[in-house]
Parts: structure tokens; C-alpha cells; sequence
């Protein structure tokens, strides 16, 4: 049994290039972060204990992707390890309700989608980020994030500047991007109708065309008559 497990362990590292790092910590629960890729433990019908490497979607269903043991069905999961967290503060923690309402409406590039936004819960509204955030995460160069996310989890002291450090700003930069934005439409329009508003109230009169005086003609004088 304990070959079997160790052996499952050692294939599943290996696969996910996770040799150097080892078996991620257990995890507790939703106060650890939320996980989307991970290593579980499950335990067999055939009695075996072995690794299997599973995923999670935004609405936290998990689907089991690599089995990394004897062919045999599952009959219960021991433990979860996860390899890789959500980074949440990047893309979901944007701020309070109203903050994470305006950035989904602005990462929105849906038009019809787009205008969903503003009825949405706010756990509808977690949810549209979350799913964002996992597909945009997975996009990303997966073995930085991987080191990154499990230095983190570990609380280690000597953790050097990660990719997830790089990109702290990026989320307050595209927010005030959209921000300086809308201030900037929102002073085109103003200046716009602050000048049709000048030309209307105040059209320049033409000046009065002054009219020319005739020039006065010199009556001839009449000469004295004669003695």
C-alpha cells in the first residue's frame, strides 16, 4: 500500500513539475485561499490509496482530471493539496461592492452581457470575476504562478518578488485607466455643450453699416446785378 501511494506521489509531481516544491500543504478550507488546481488523495474501492489530480470551477465543482494510480474507482477523497490558488486580490477583492461592479462592467466586452451588469447580486457579480479570473490565471504562465501561490500559502519568510508581485498594480492601473477615462468623456461632453450653449446665447451682432452722407454741393452764388 505505502508503495503504491509513494509511487502515485512521485508520478504526479513529476507530471505536474512539482518535484523541486513536493507535496503542497493540506488544505484547510475556504480561509486558505480558493483553490482551482490540485493534487487529492483519494482512497479506492480496489483499497488503494493514491494521488489524483484534480481542478474547480468558479462555482466550486471539482472534476477529476489524472489518476496517477491503479485503475480503480473512487470511493472517497481523503484530502485535498492544492498547487494553485485563485489570486483573488487580483482578480475579484477590486474593492467594495460598487468597485467590483464597475470593474466587471468595464472588463465586460459583451455588449448584451455588459448591460446584465448593473442588475446583477453581488455574489453574481463574485462569480463573473471568479470565472474570469480562472480563465484569464490559466492563460498565464502556469509554473510561475504555481511557485508563486505555494511560497505564499507556506508563509514563507525569504519570498523573493513573484509574478503575482509584478502585477499588484496592474488591476489599480486598468481601474484608474477606466476612471480618467470617464472623466475625460465626461469633460468633452460638458465643454461640448458648454459651447453650443455660448453659440446659441450668444451670437455676435454685426455692427450697423454706417450709411455715407451725401456730400453737400455749394449752391453758386448770385452775383449783385448791375447799377
Amino acid at each position: 500500500m505505502a508503495n503504491i501511494t509513494e509511487d502515485s506521489l512521485k508520478s504526479a509531481l513529476t507530471d505536474l513539475g512539482l518535484t523541486q516544491i513536493g507535496l503542497p500543504k493540506m488544505w484547510r478550507g475556504e480561509q486558505d485561499g480558493f483553490w482551482i488546481k490540485a493534487l487529492a488523495l483519494v482512497r479506492k474501492l480496489n483499497g488503494d490509496l493514491s494521488y489524483y489530480a484534480i481542478e474547480r470551477n468558479a462555482e466550486g465543482l471539482i472534476s477529476y482530471k489524472t489518476d496517477y494510480g491503479r485503475m480503480s474507482p473512487i470511493r472517497e477523497r481523503v484530502r485535498i493539496h492544492p498547487y494553485m490558488f485563485l489570486d483573488e486580490a487580483r482578480y475579484v477583492n477590486v474593492g467594495d461592492e460598487k468597485d467590483r461592479r464597475y470593474h466587471l462592467f468595464t472588463v465586460t466586452e459583451d455588449e448584451e452581457e455588459k448591460s446584465k451588469v448593473m442588475t446583477m447580486s453581488d455574489e453574481e457579480v463574485i462569480l463573473k470575476l471568479r470565472e474570469r479570473g480562472i480563465r484569464l490565471q490559466l492563460e498565464s504562465d502556469e509554473s510561475d504562478l504555481v511557485a508563486t501561490k505555494i511560497v505564499e500559502y507556506d508563509d514563507a519568510e525569504d519570498a523573493t518578488p513573484s509574478v503575482v508581485d509584478d502585477e499588484q498594480g496592474e488591476i489599480e492601473r486598468m481601474m484608474l485607466e477606466a476612471d480618467a477615462q470617464h472623466e475625460e468623456e465626461t469633460a468633452a461632453e460638458k465643454s461640448a455643450e458648454v459651447e453650443v450653449e455660448e453659440k446659441t446665447t450668444s451670437t455676435p451682432k454685426k455692427a450697423p453699416v454706417a450709411k455715407k452722407k451725401k456730400a453737400a454741393t455749394a449752391k453758386p452764388k448770385k452775383r449783385a446785378a448791375k447799377a
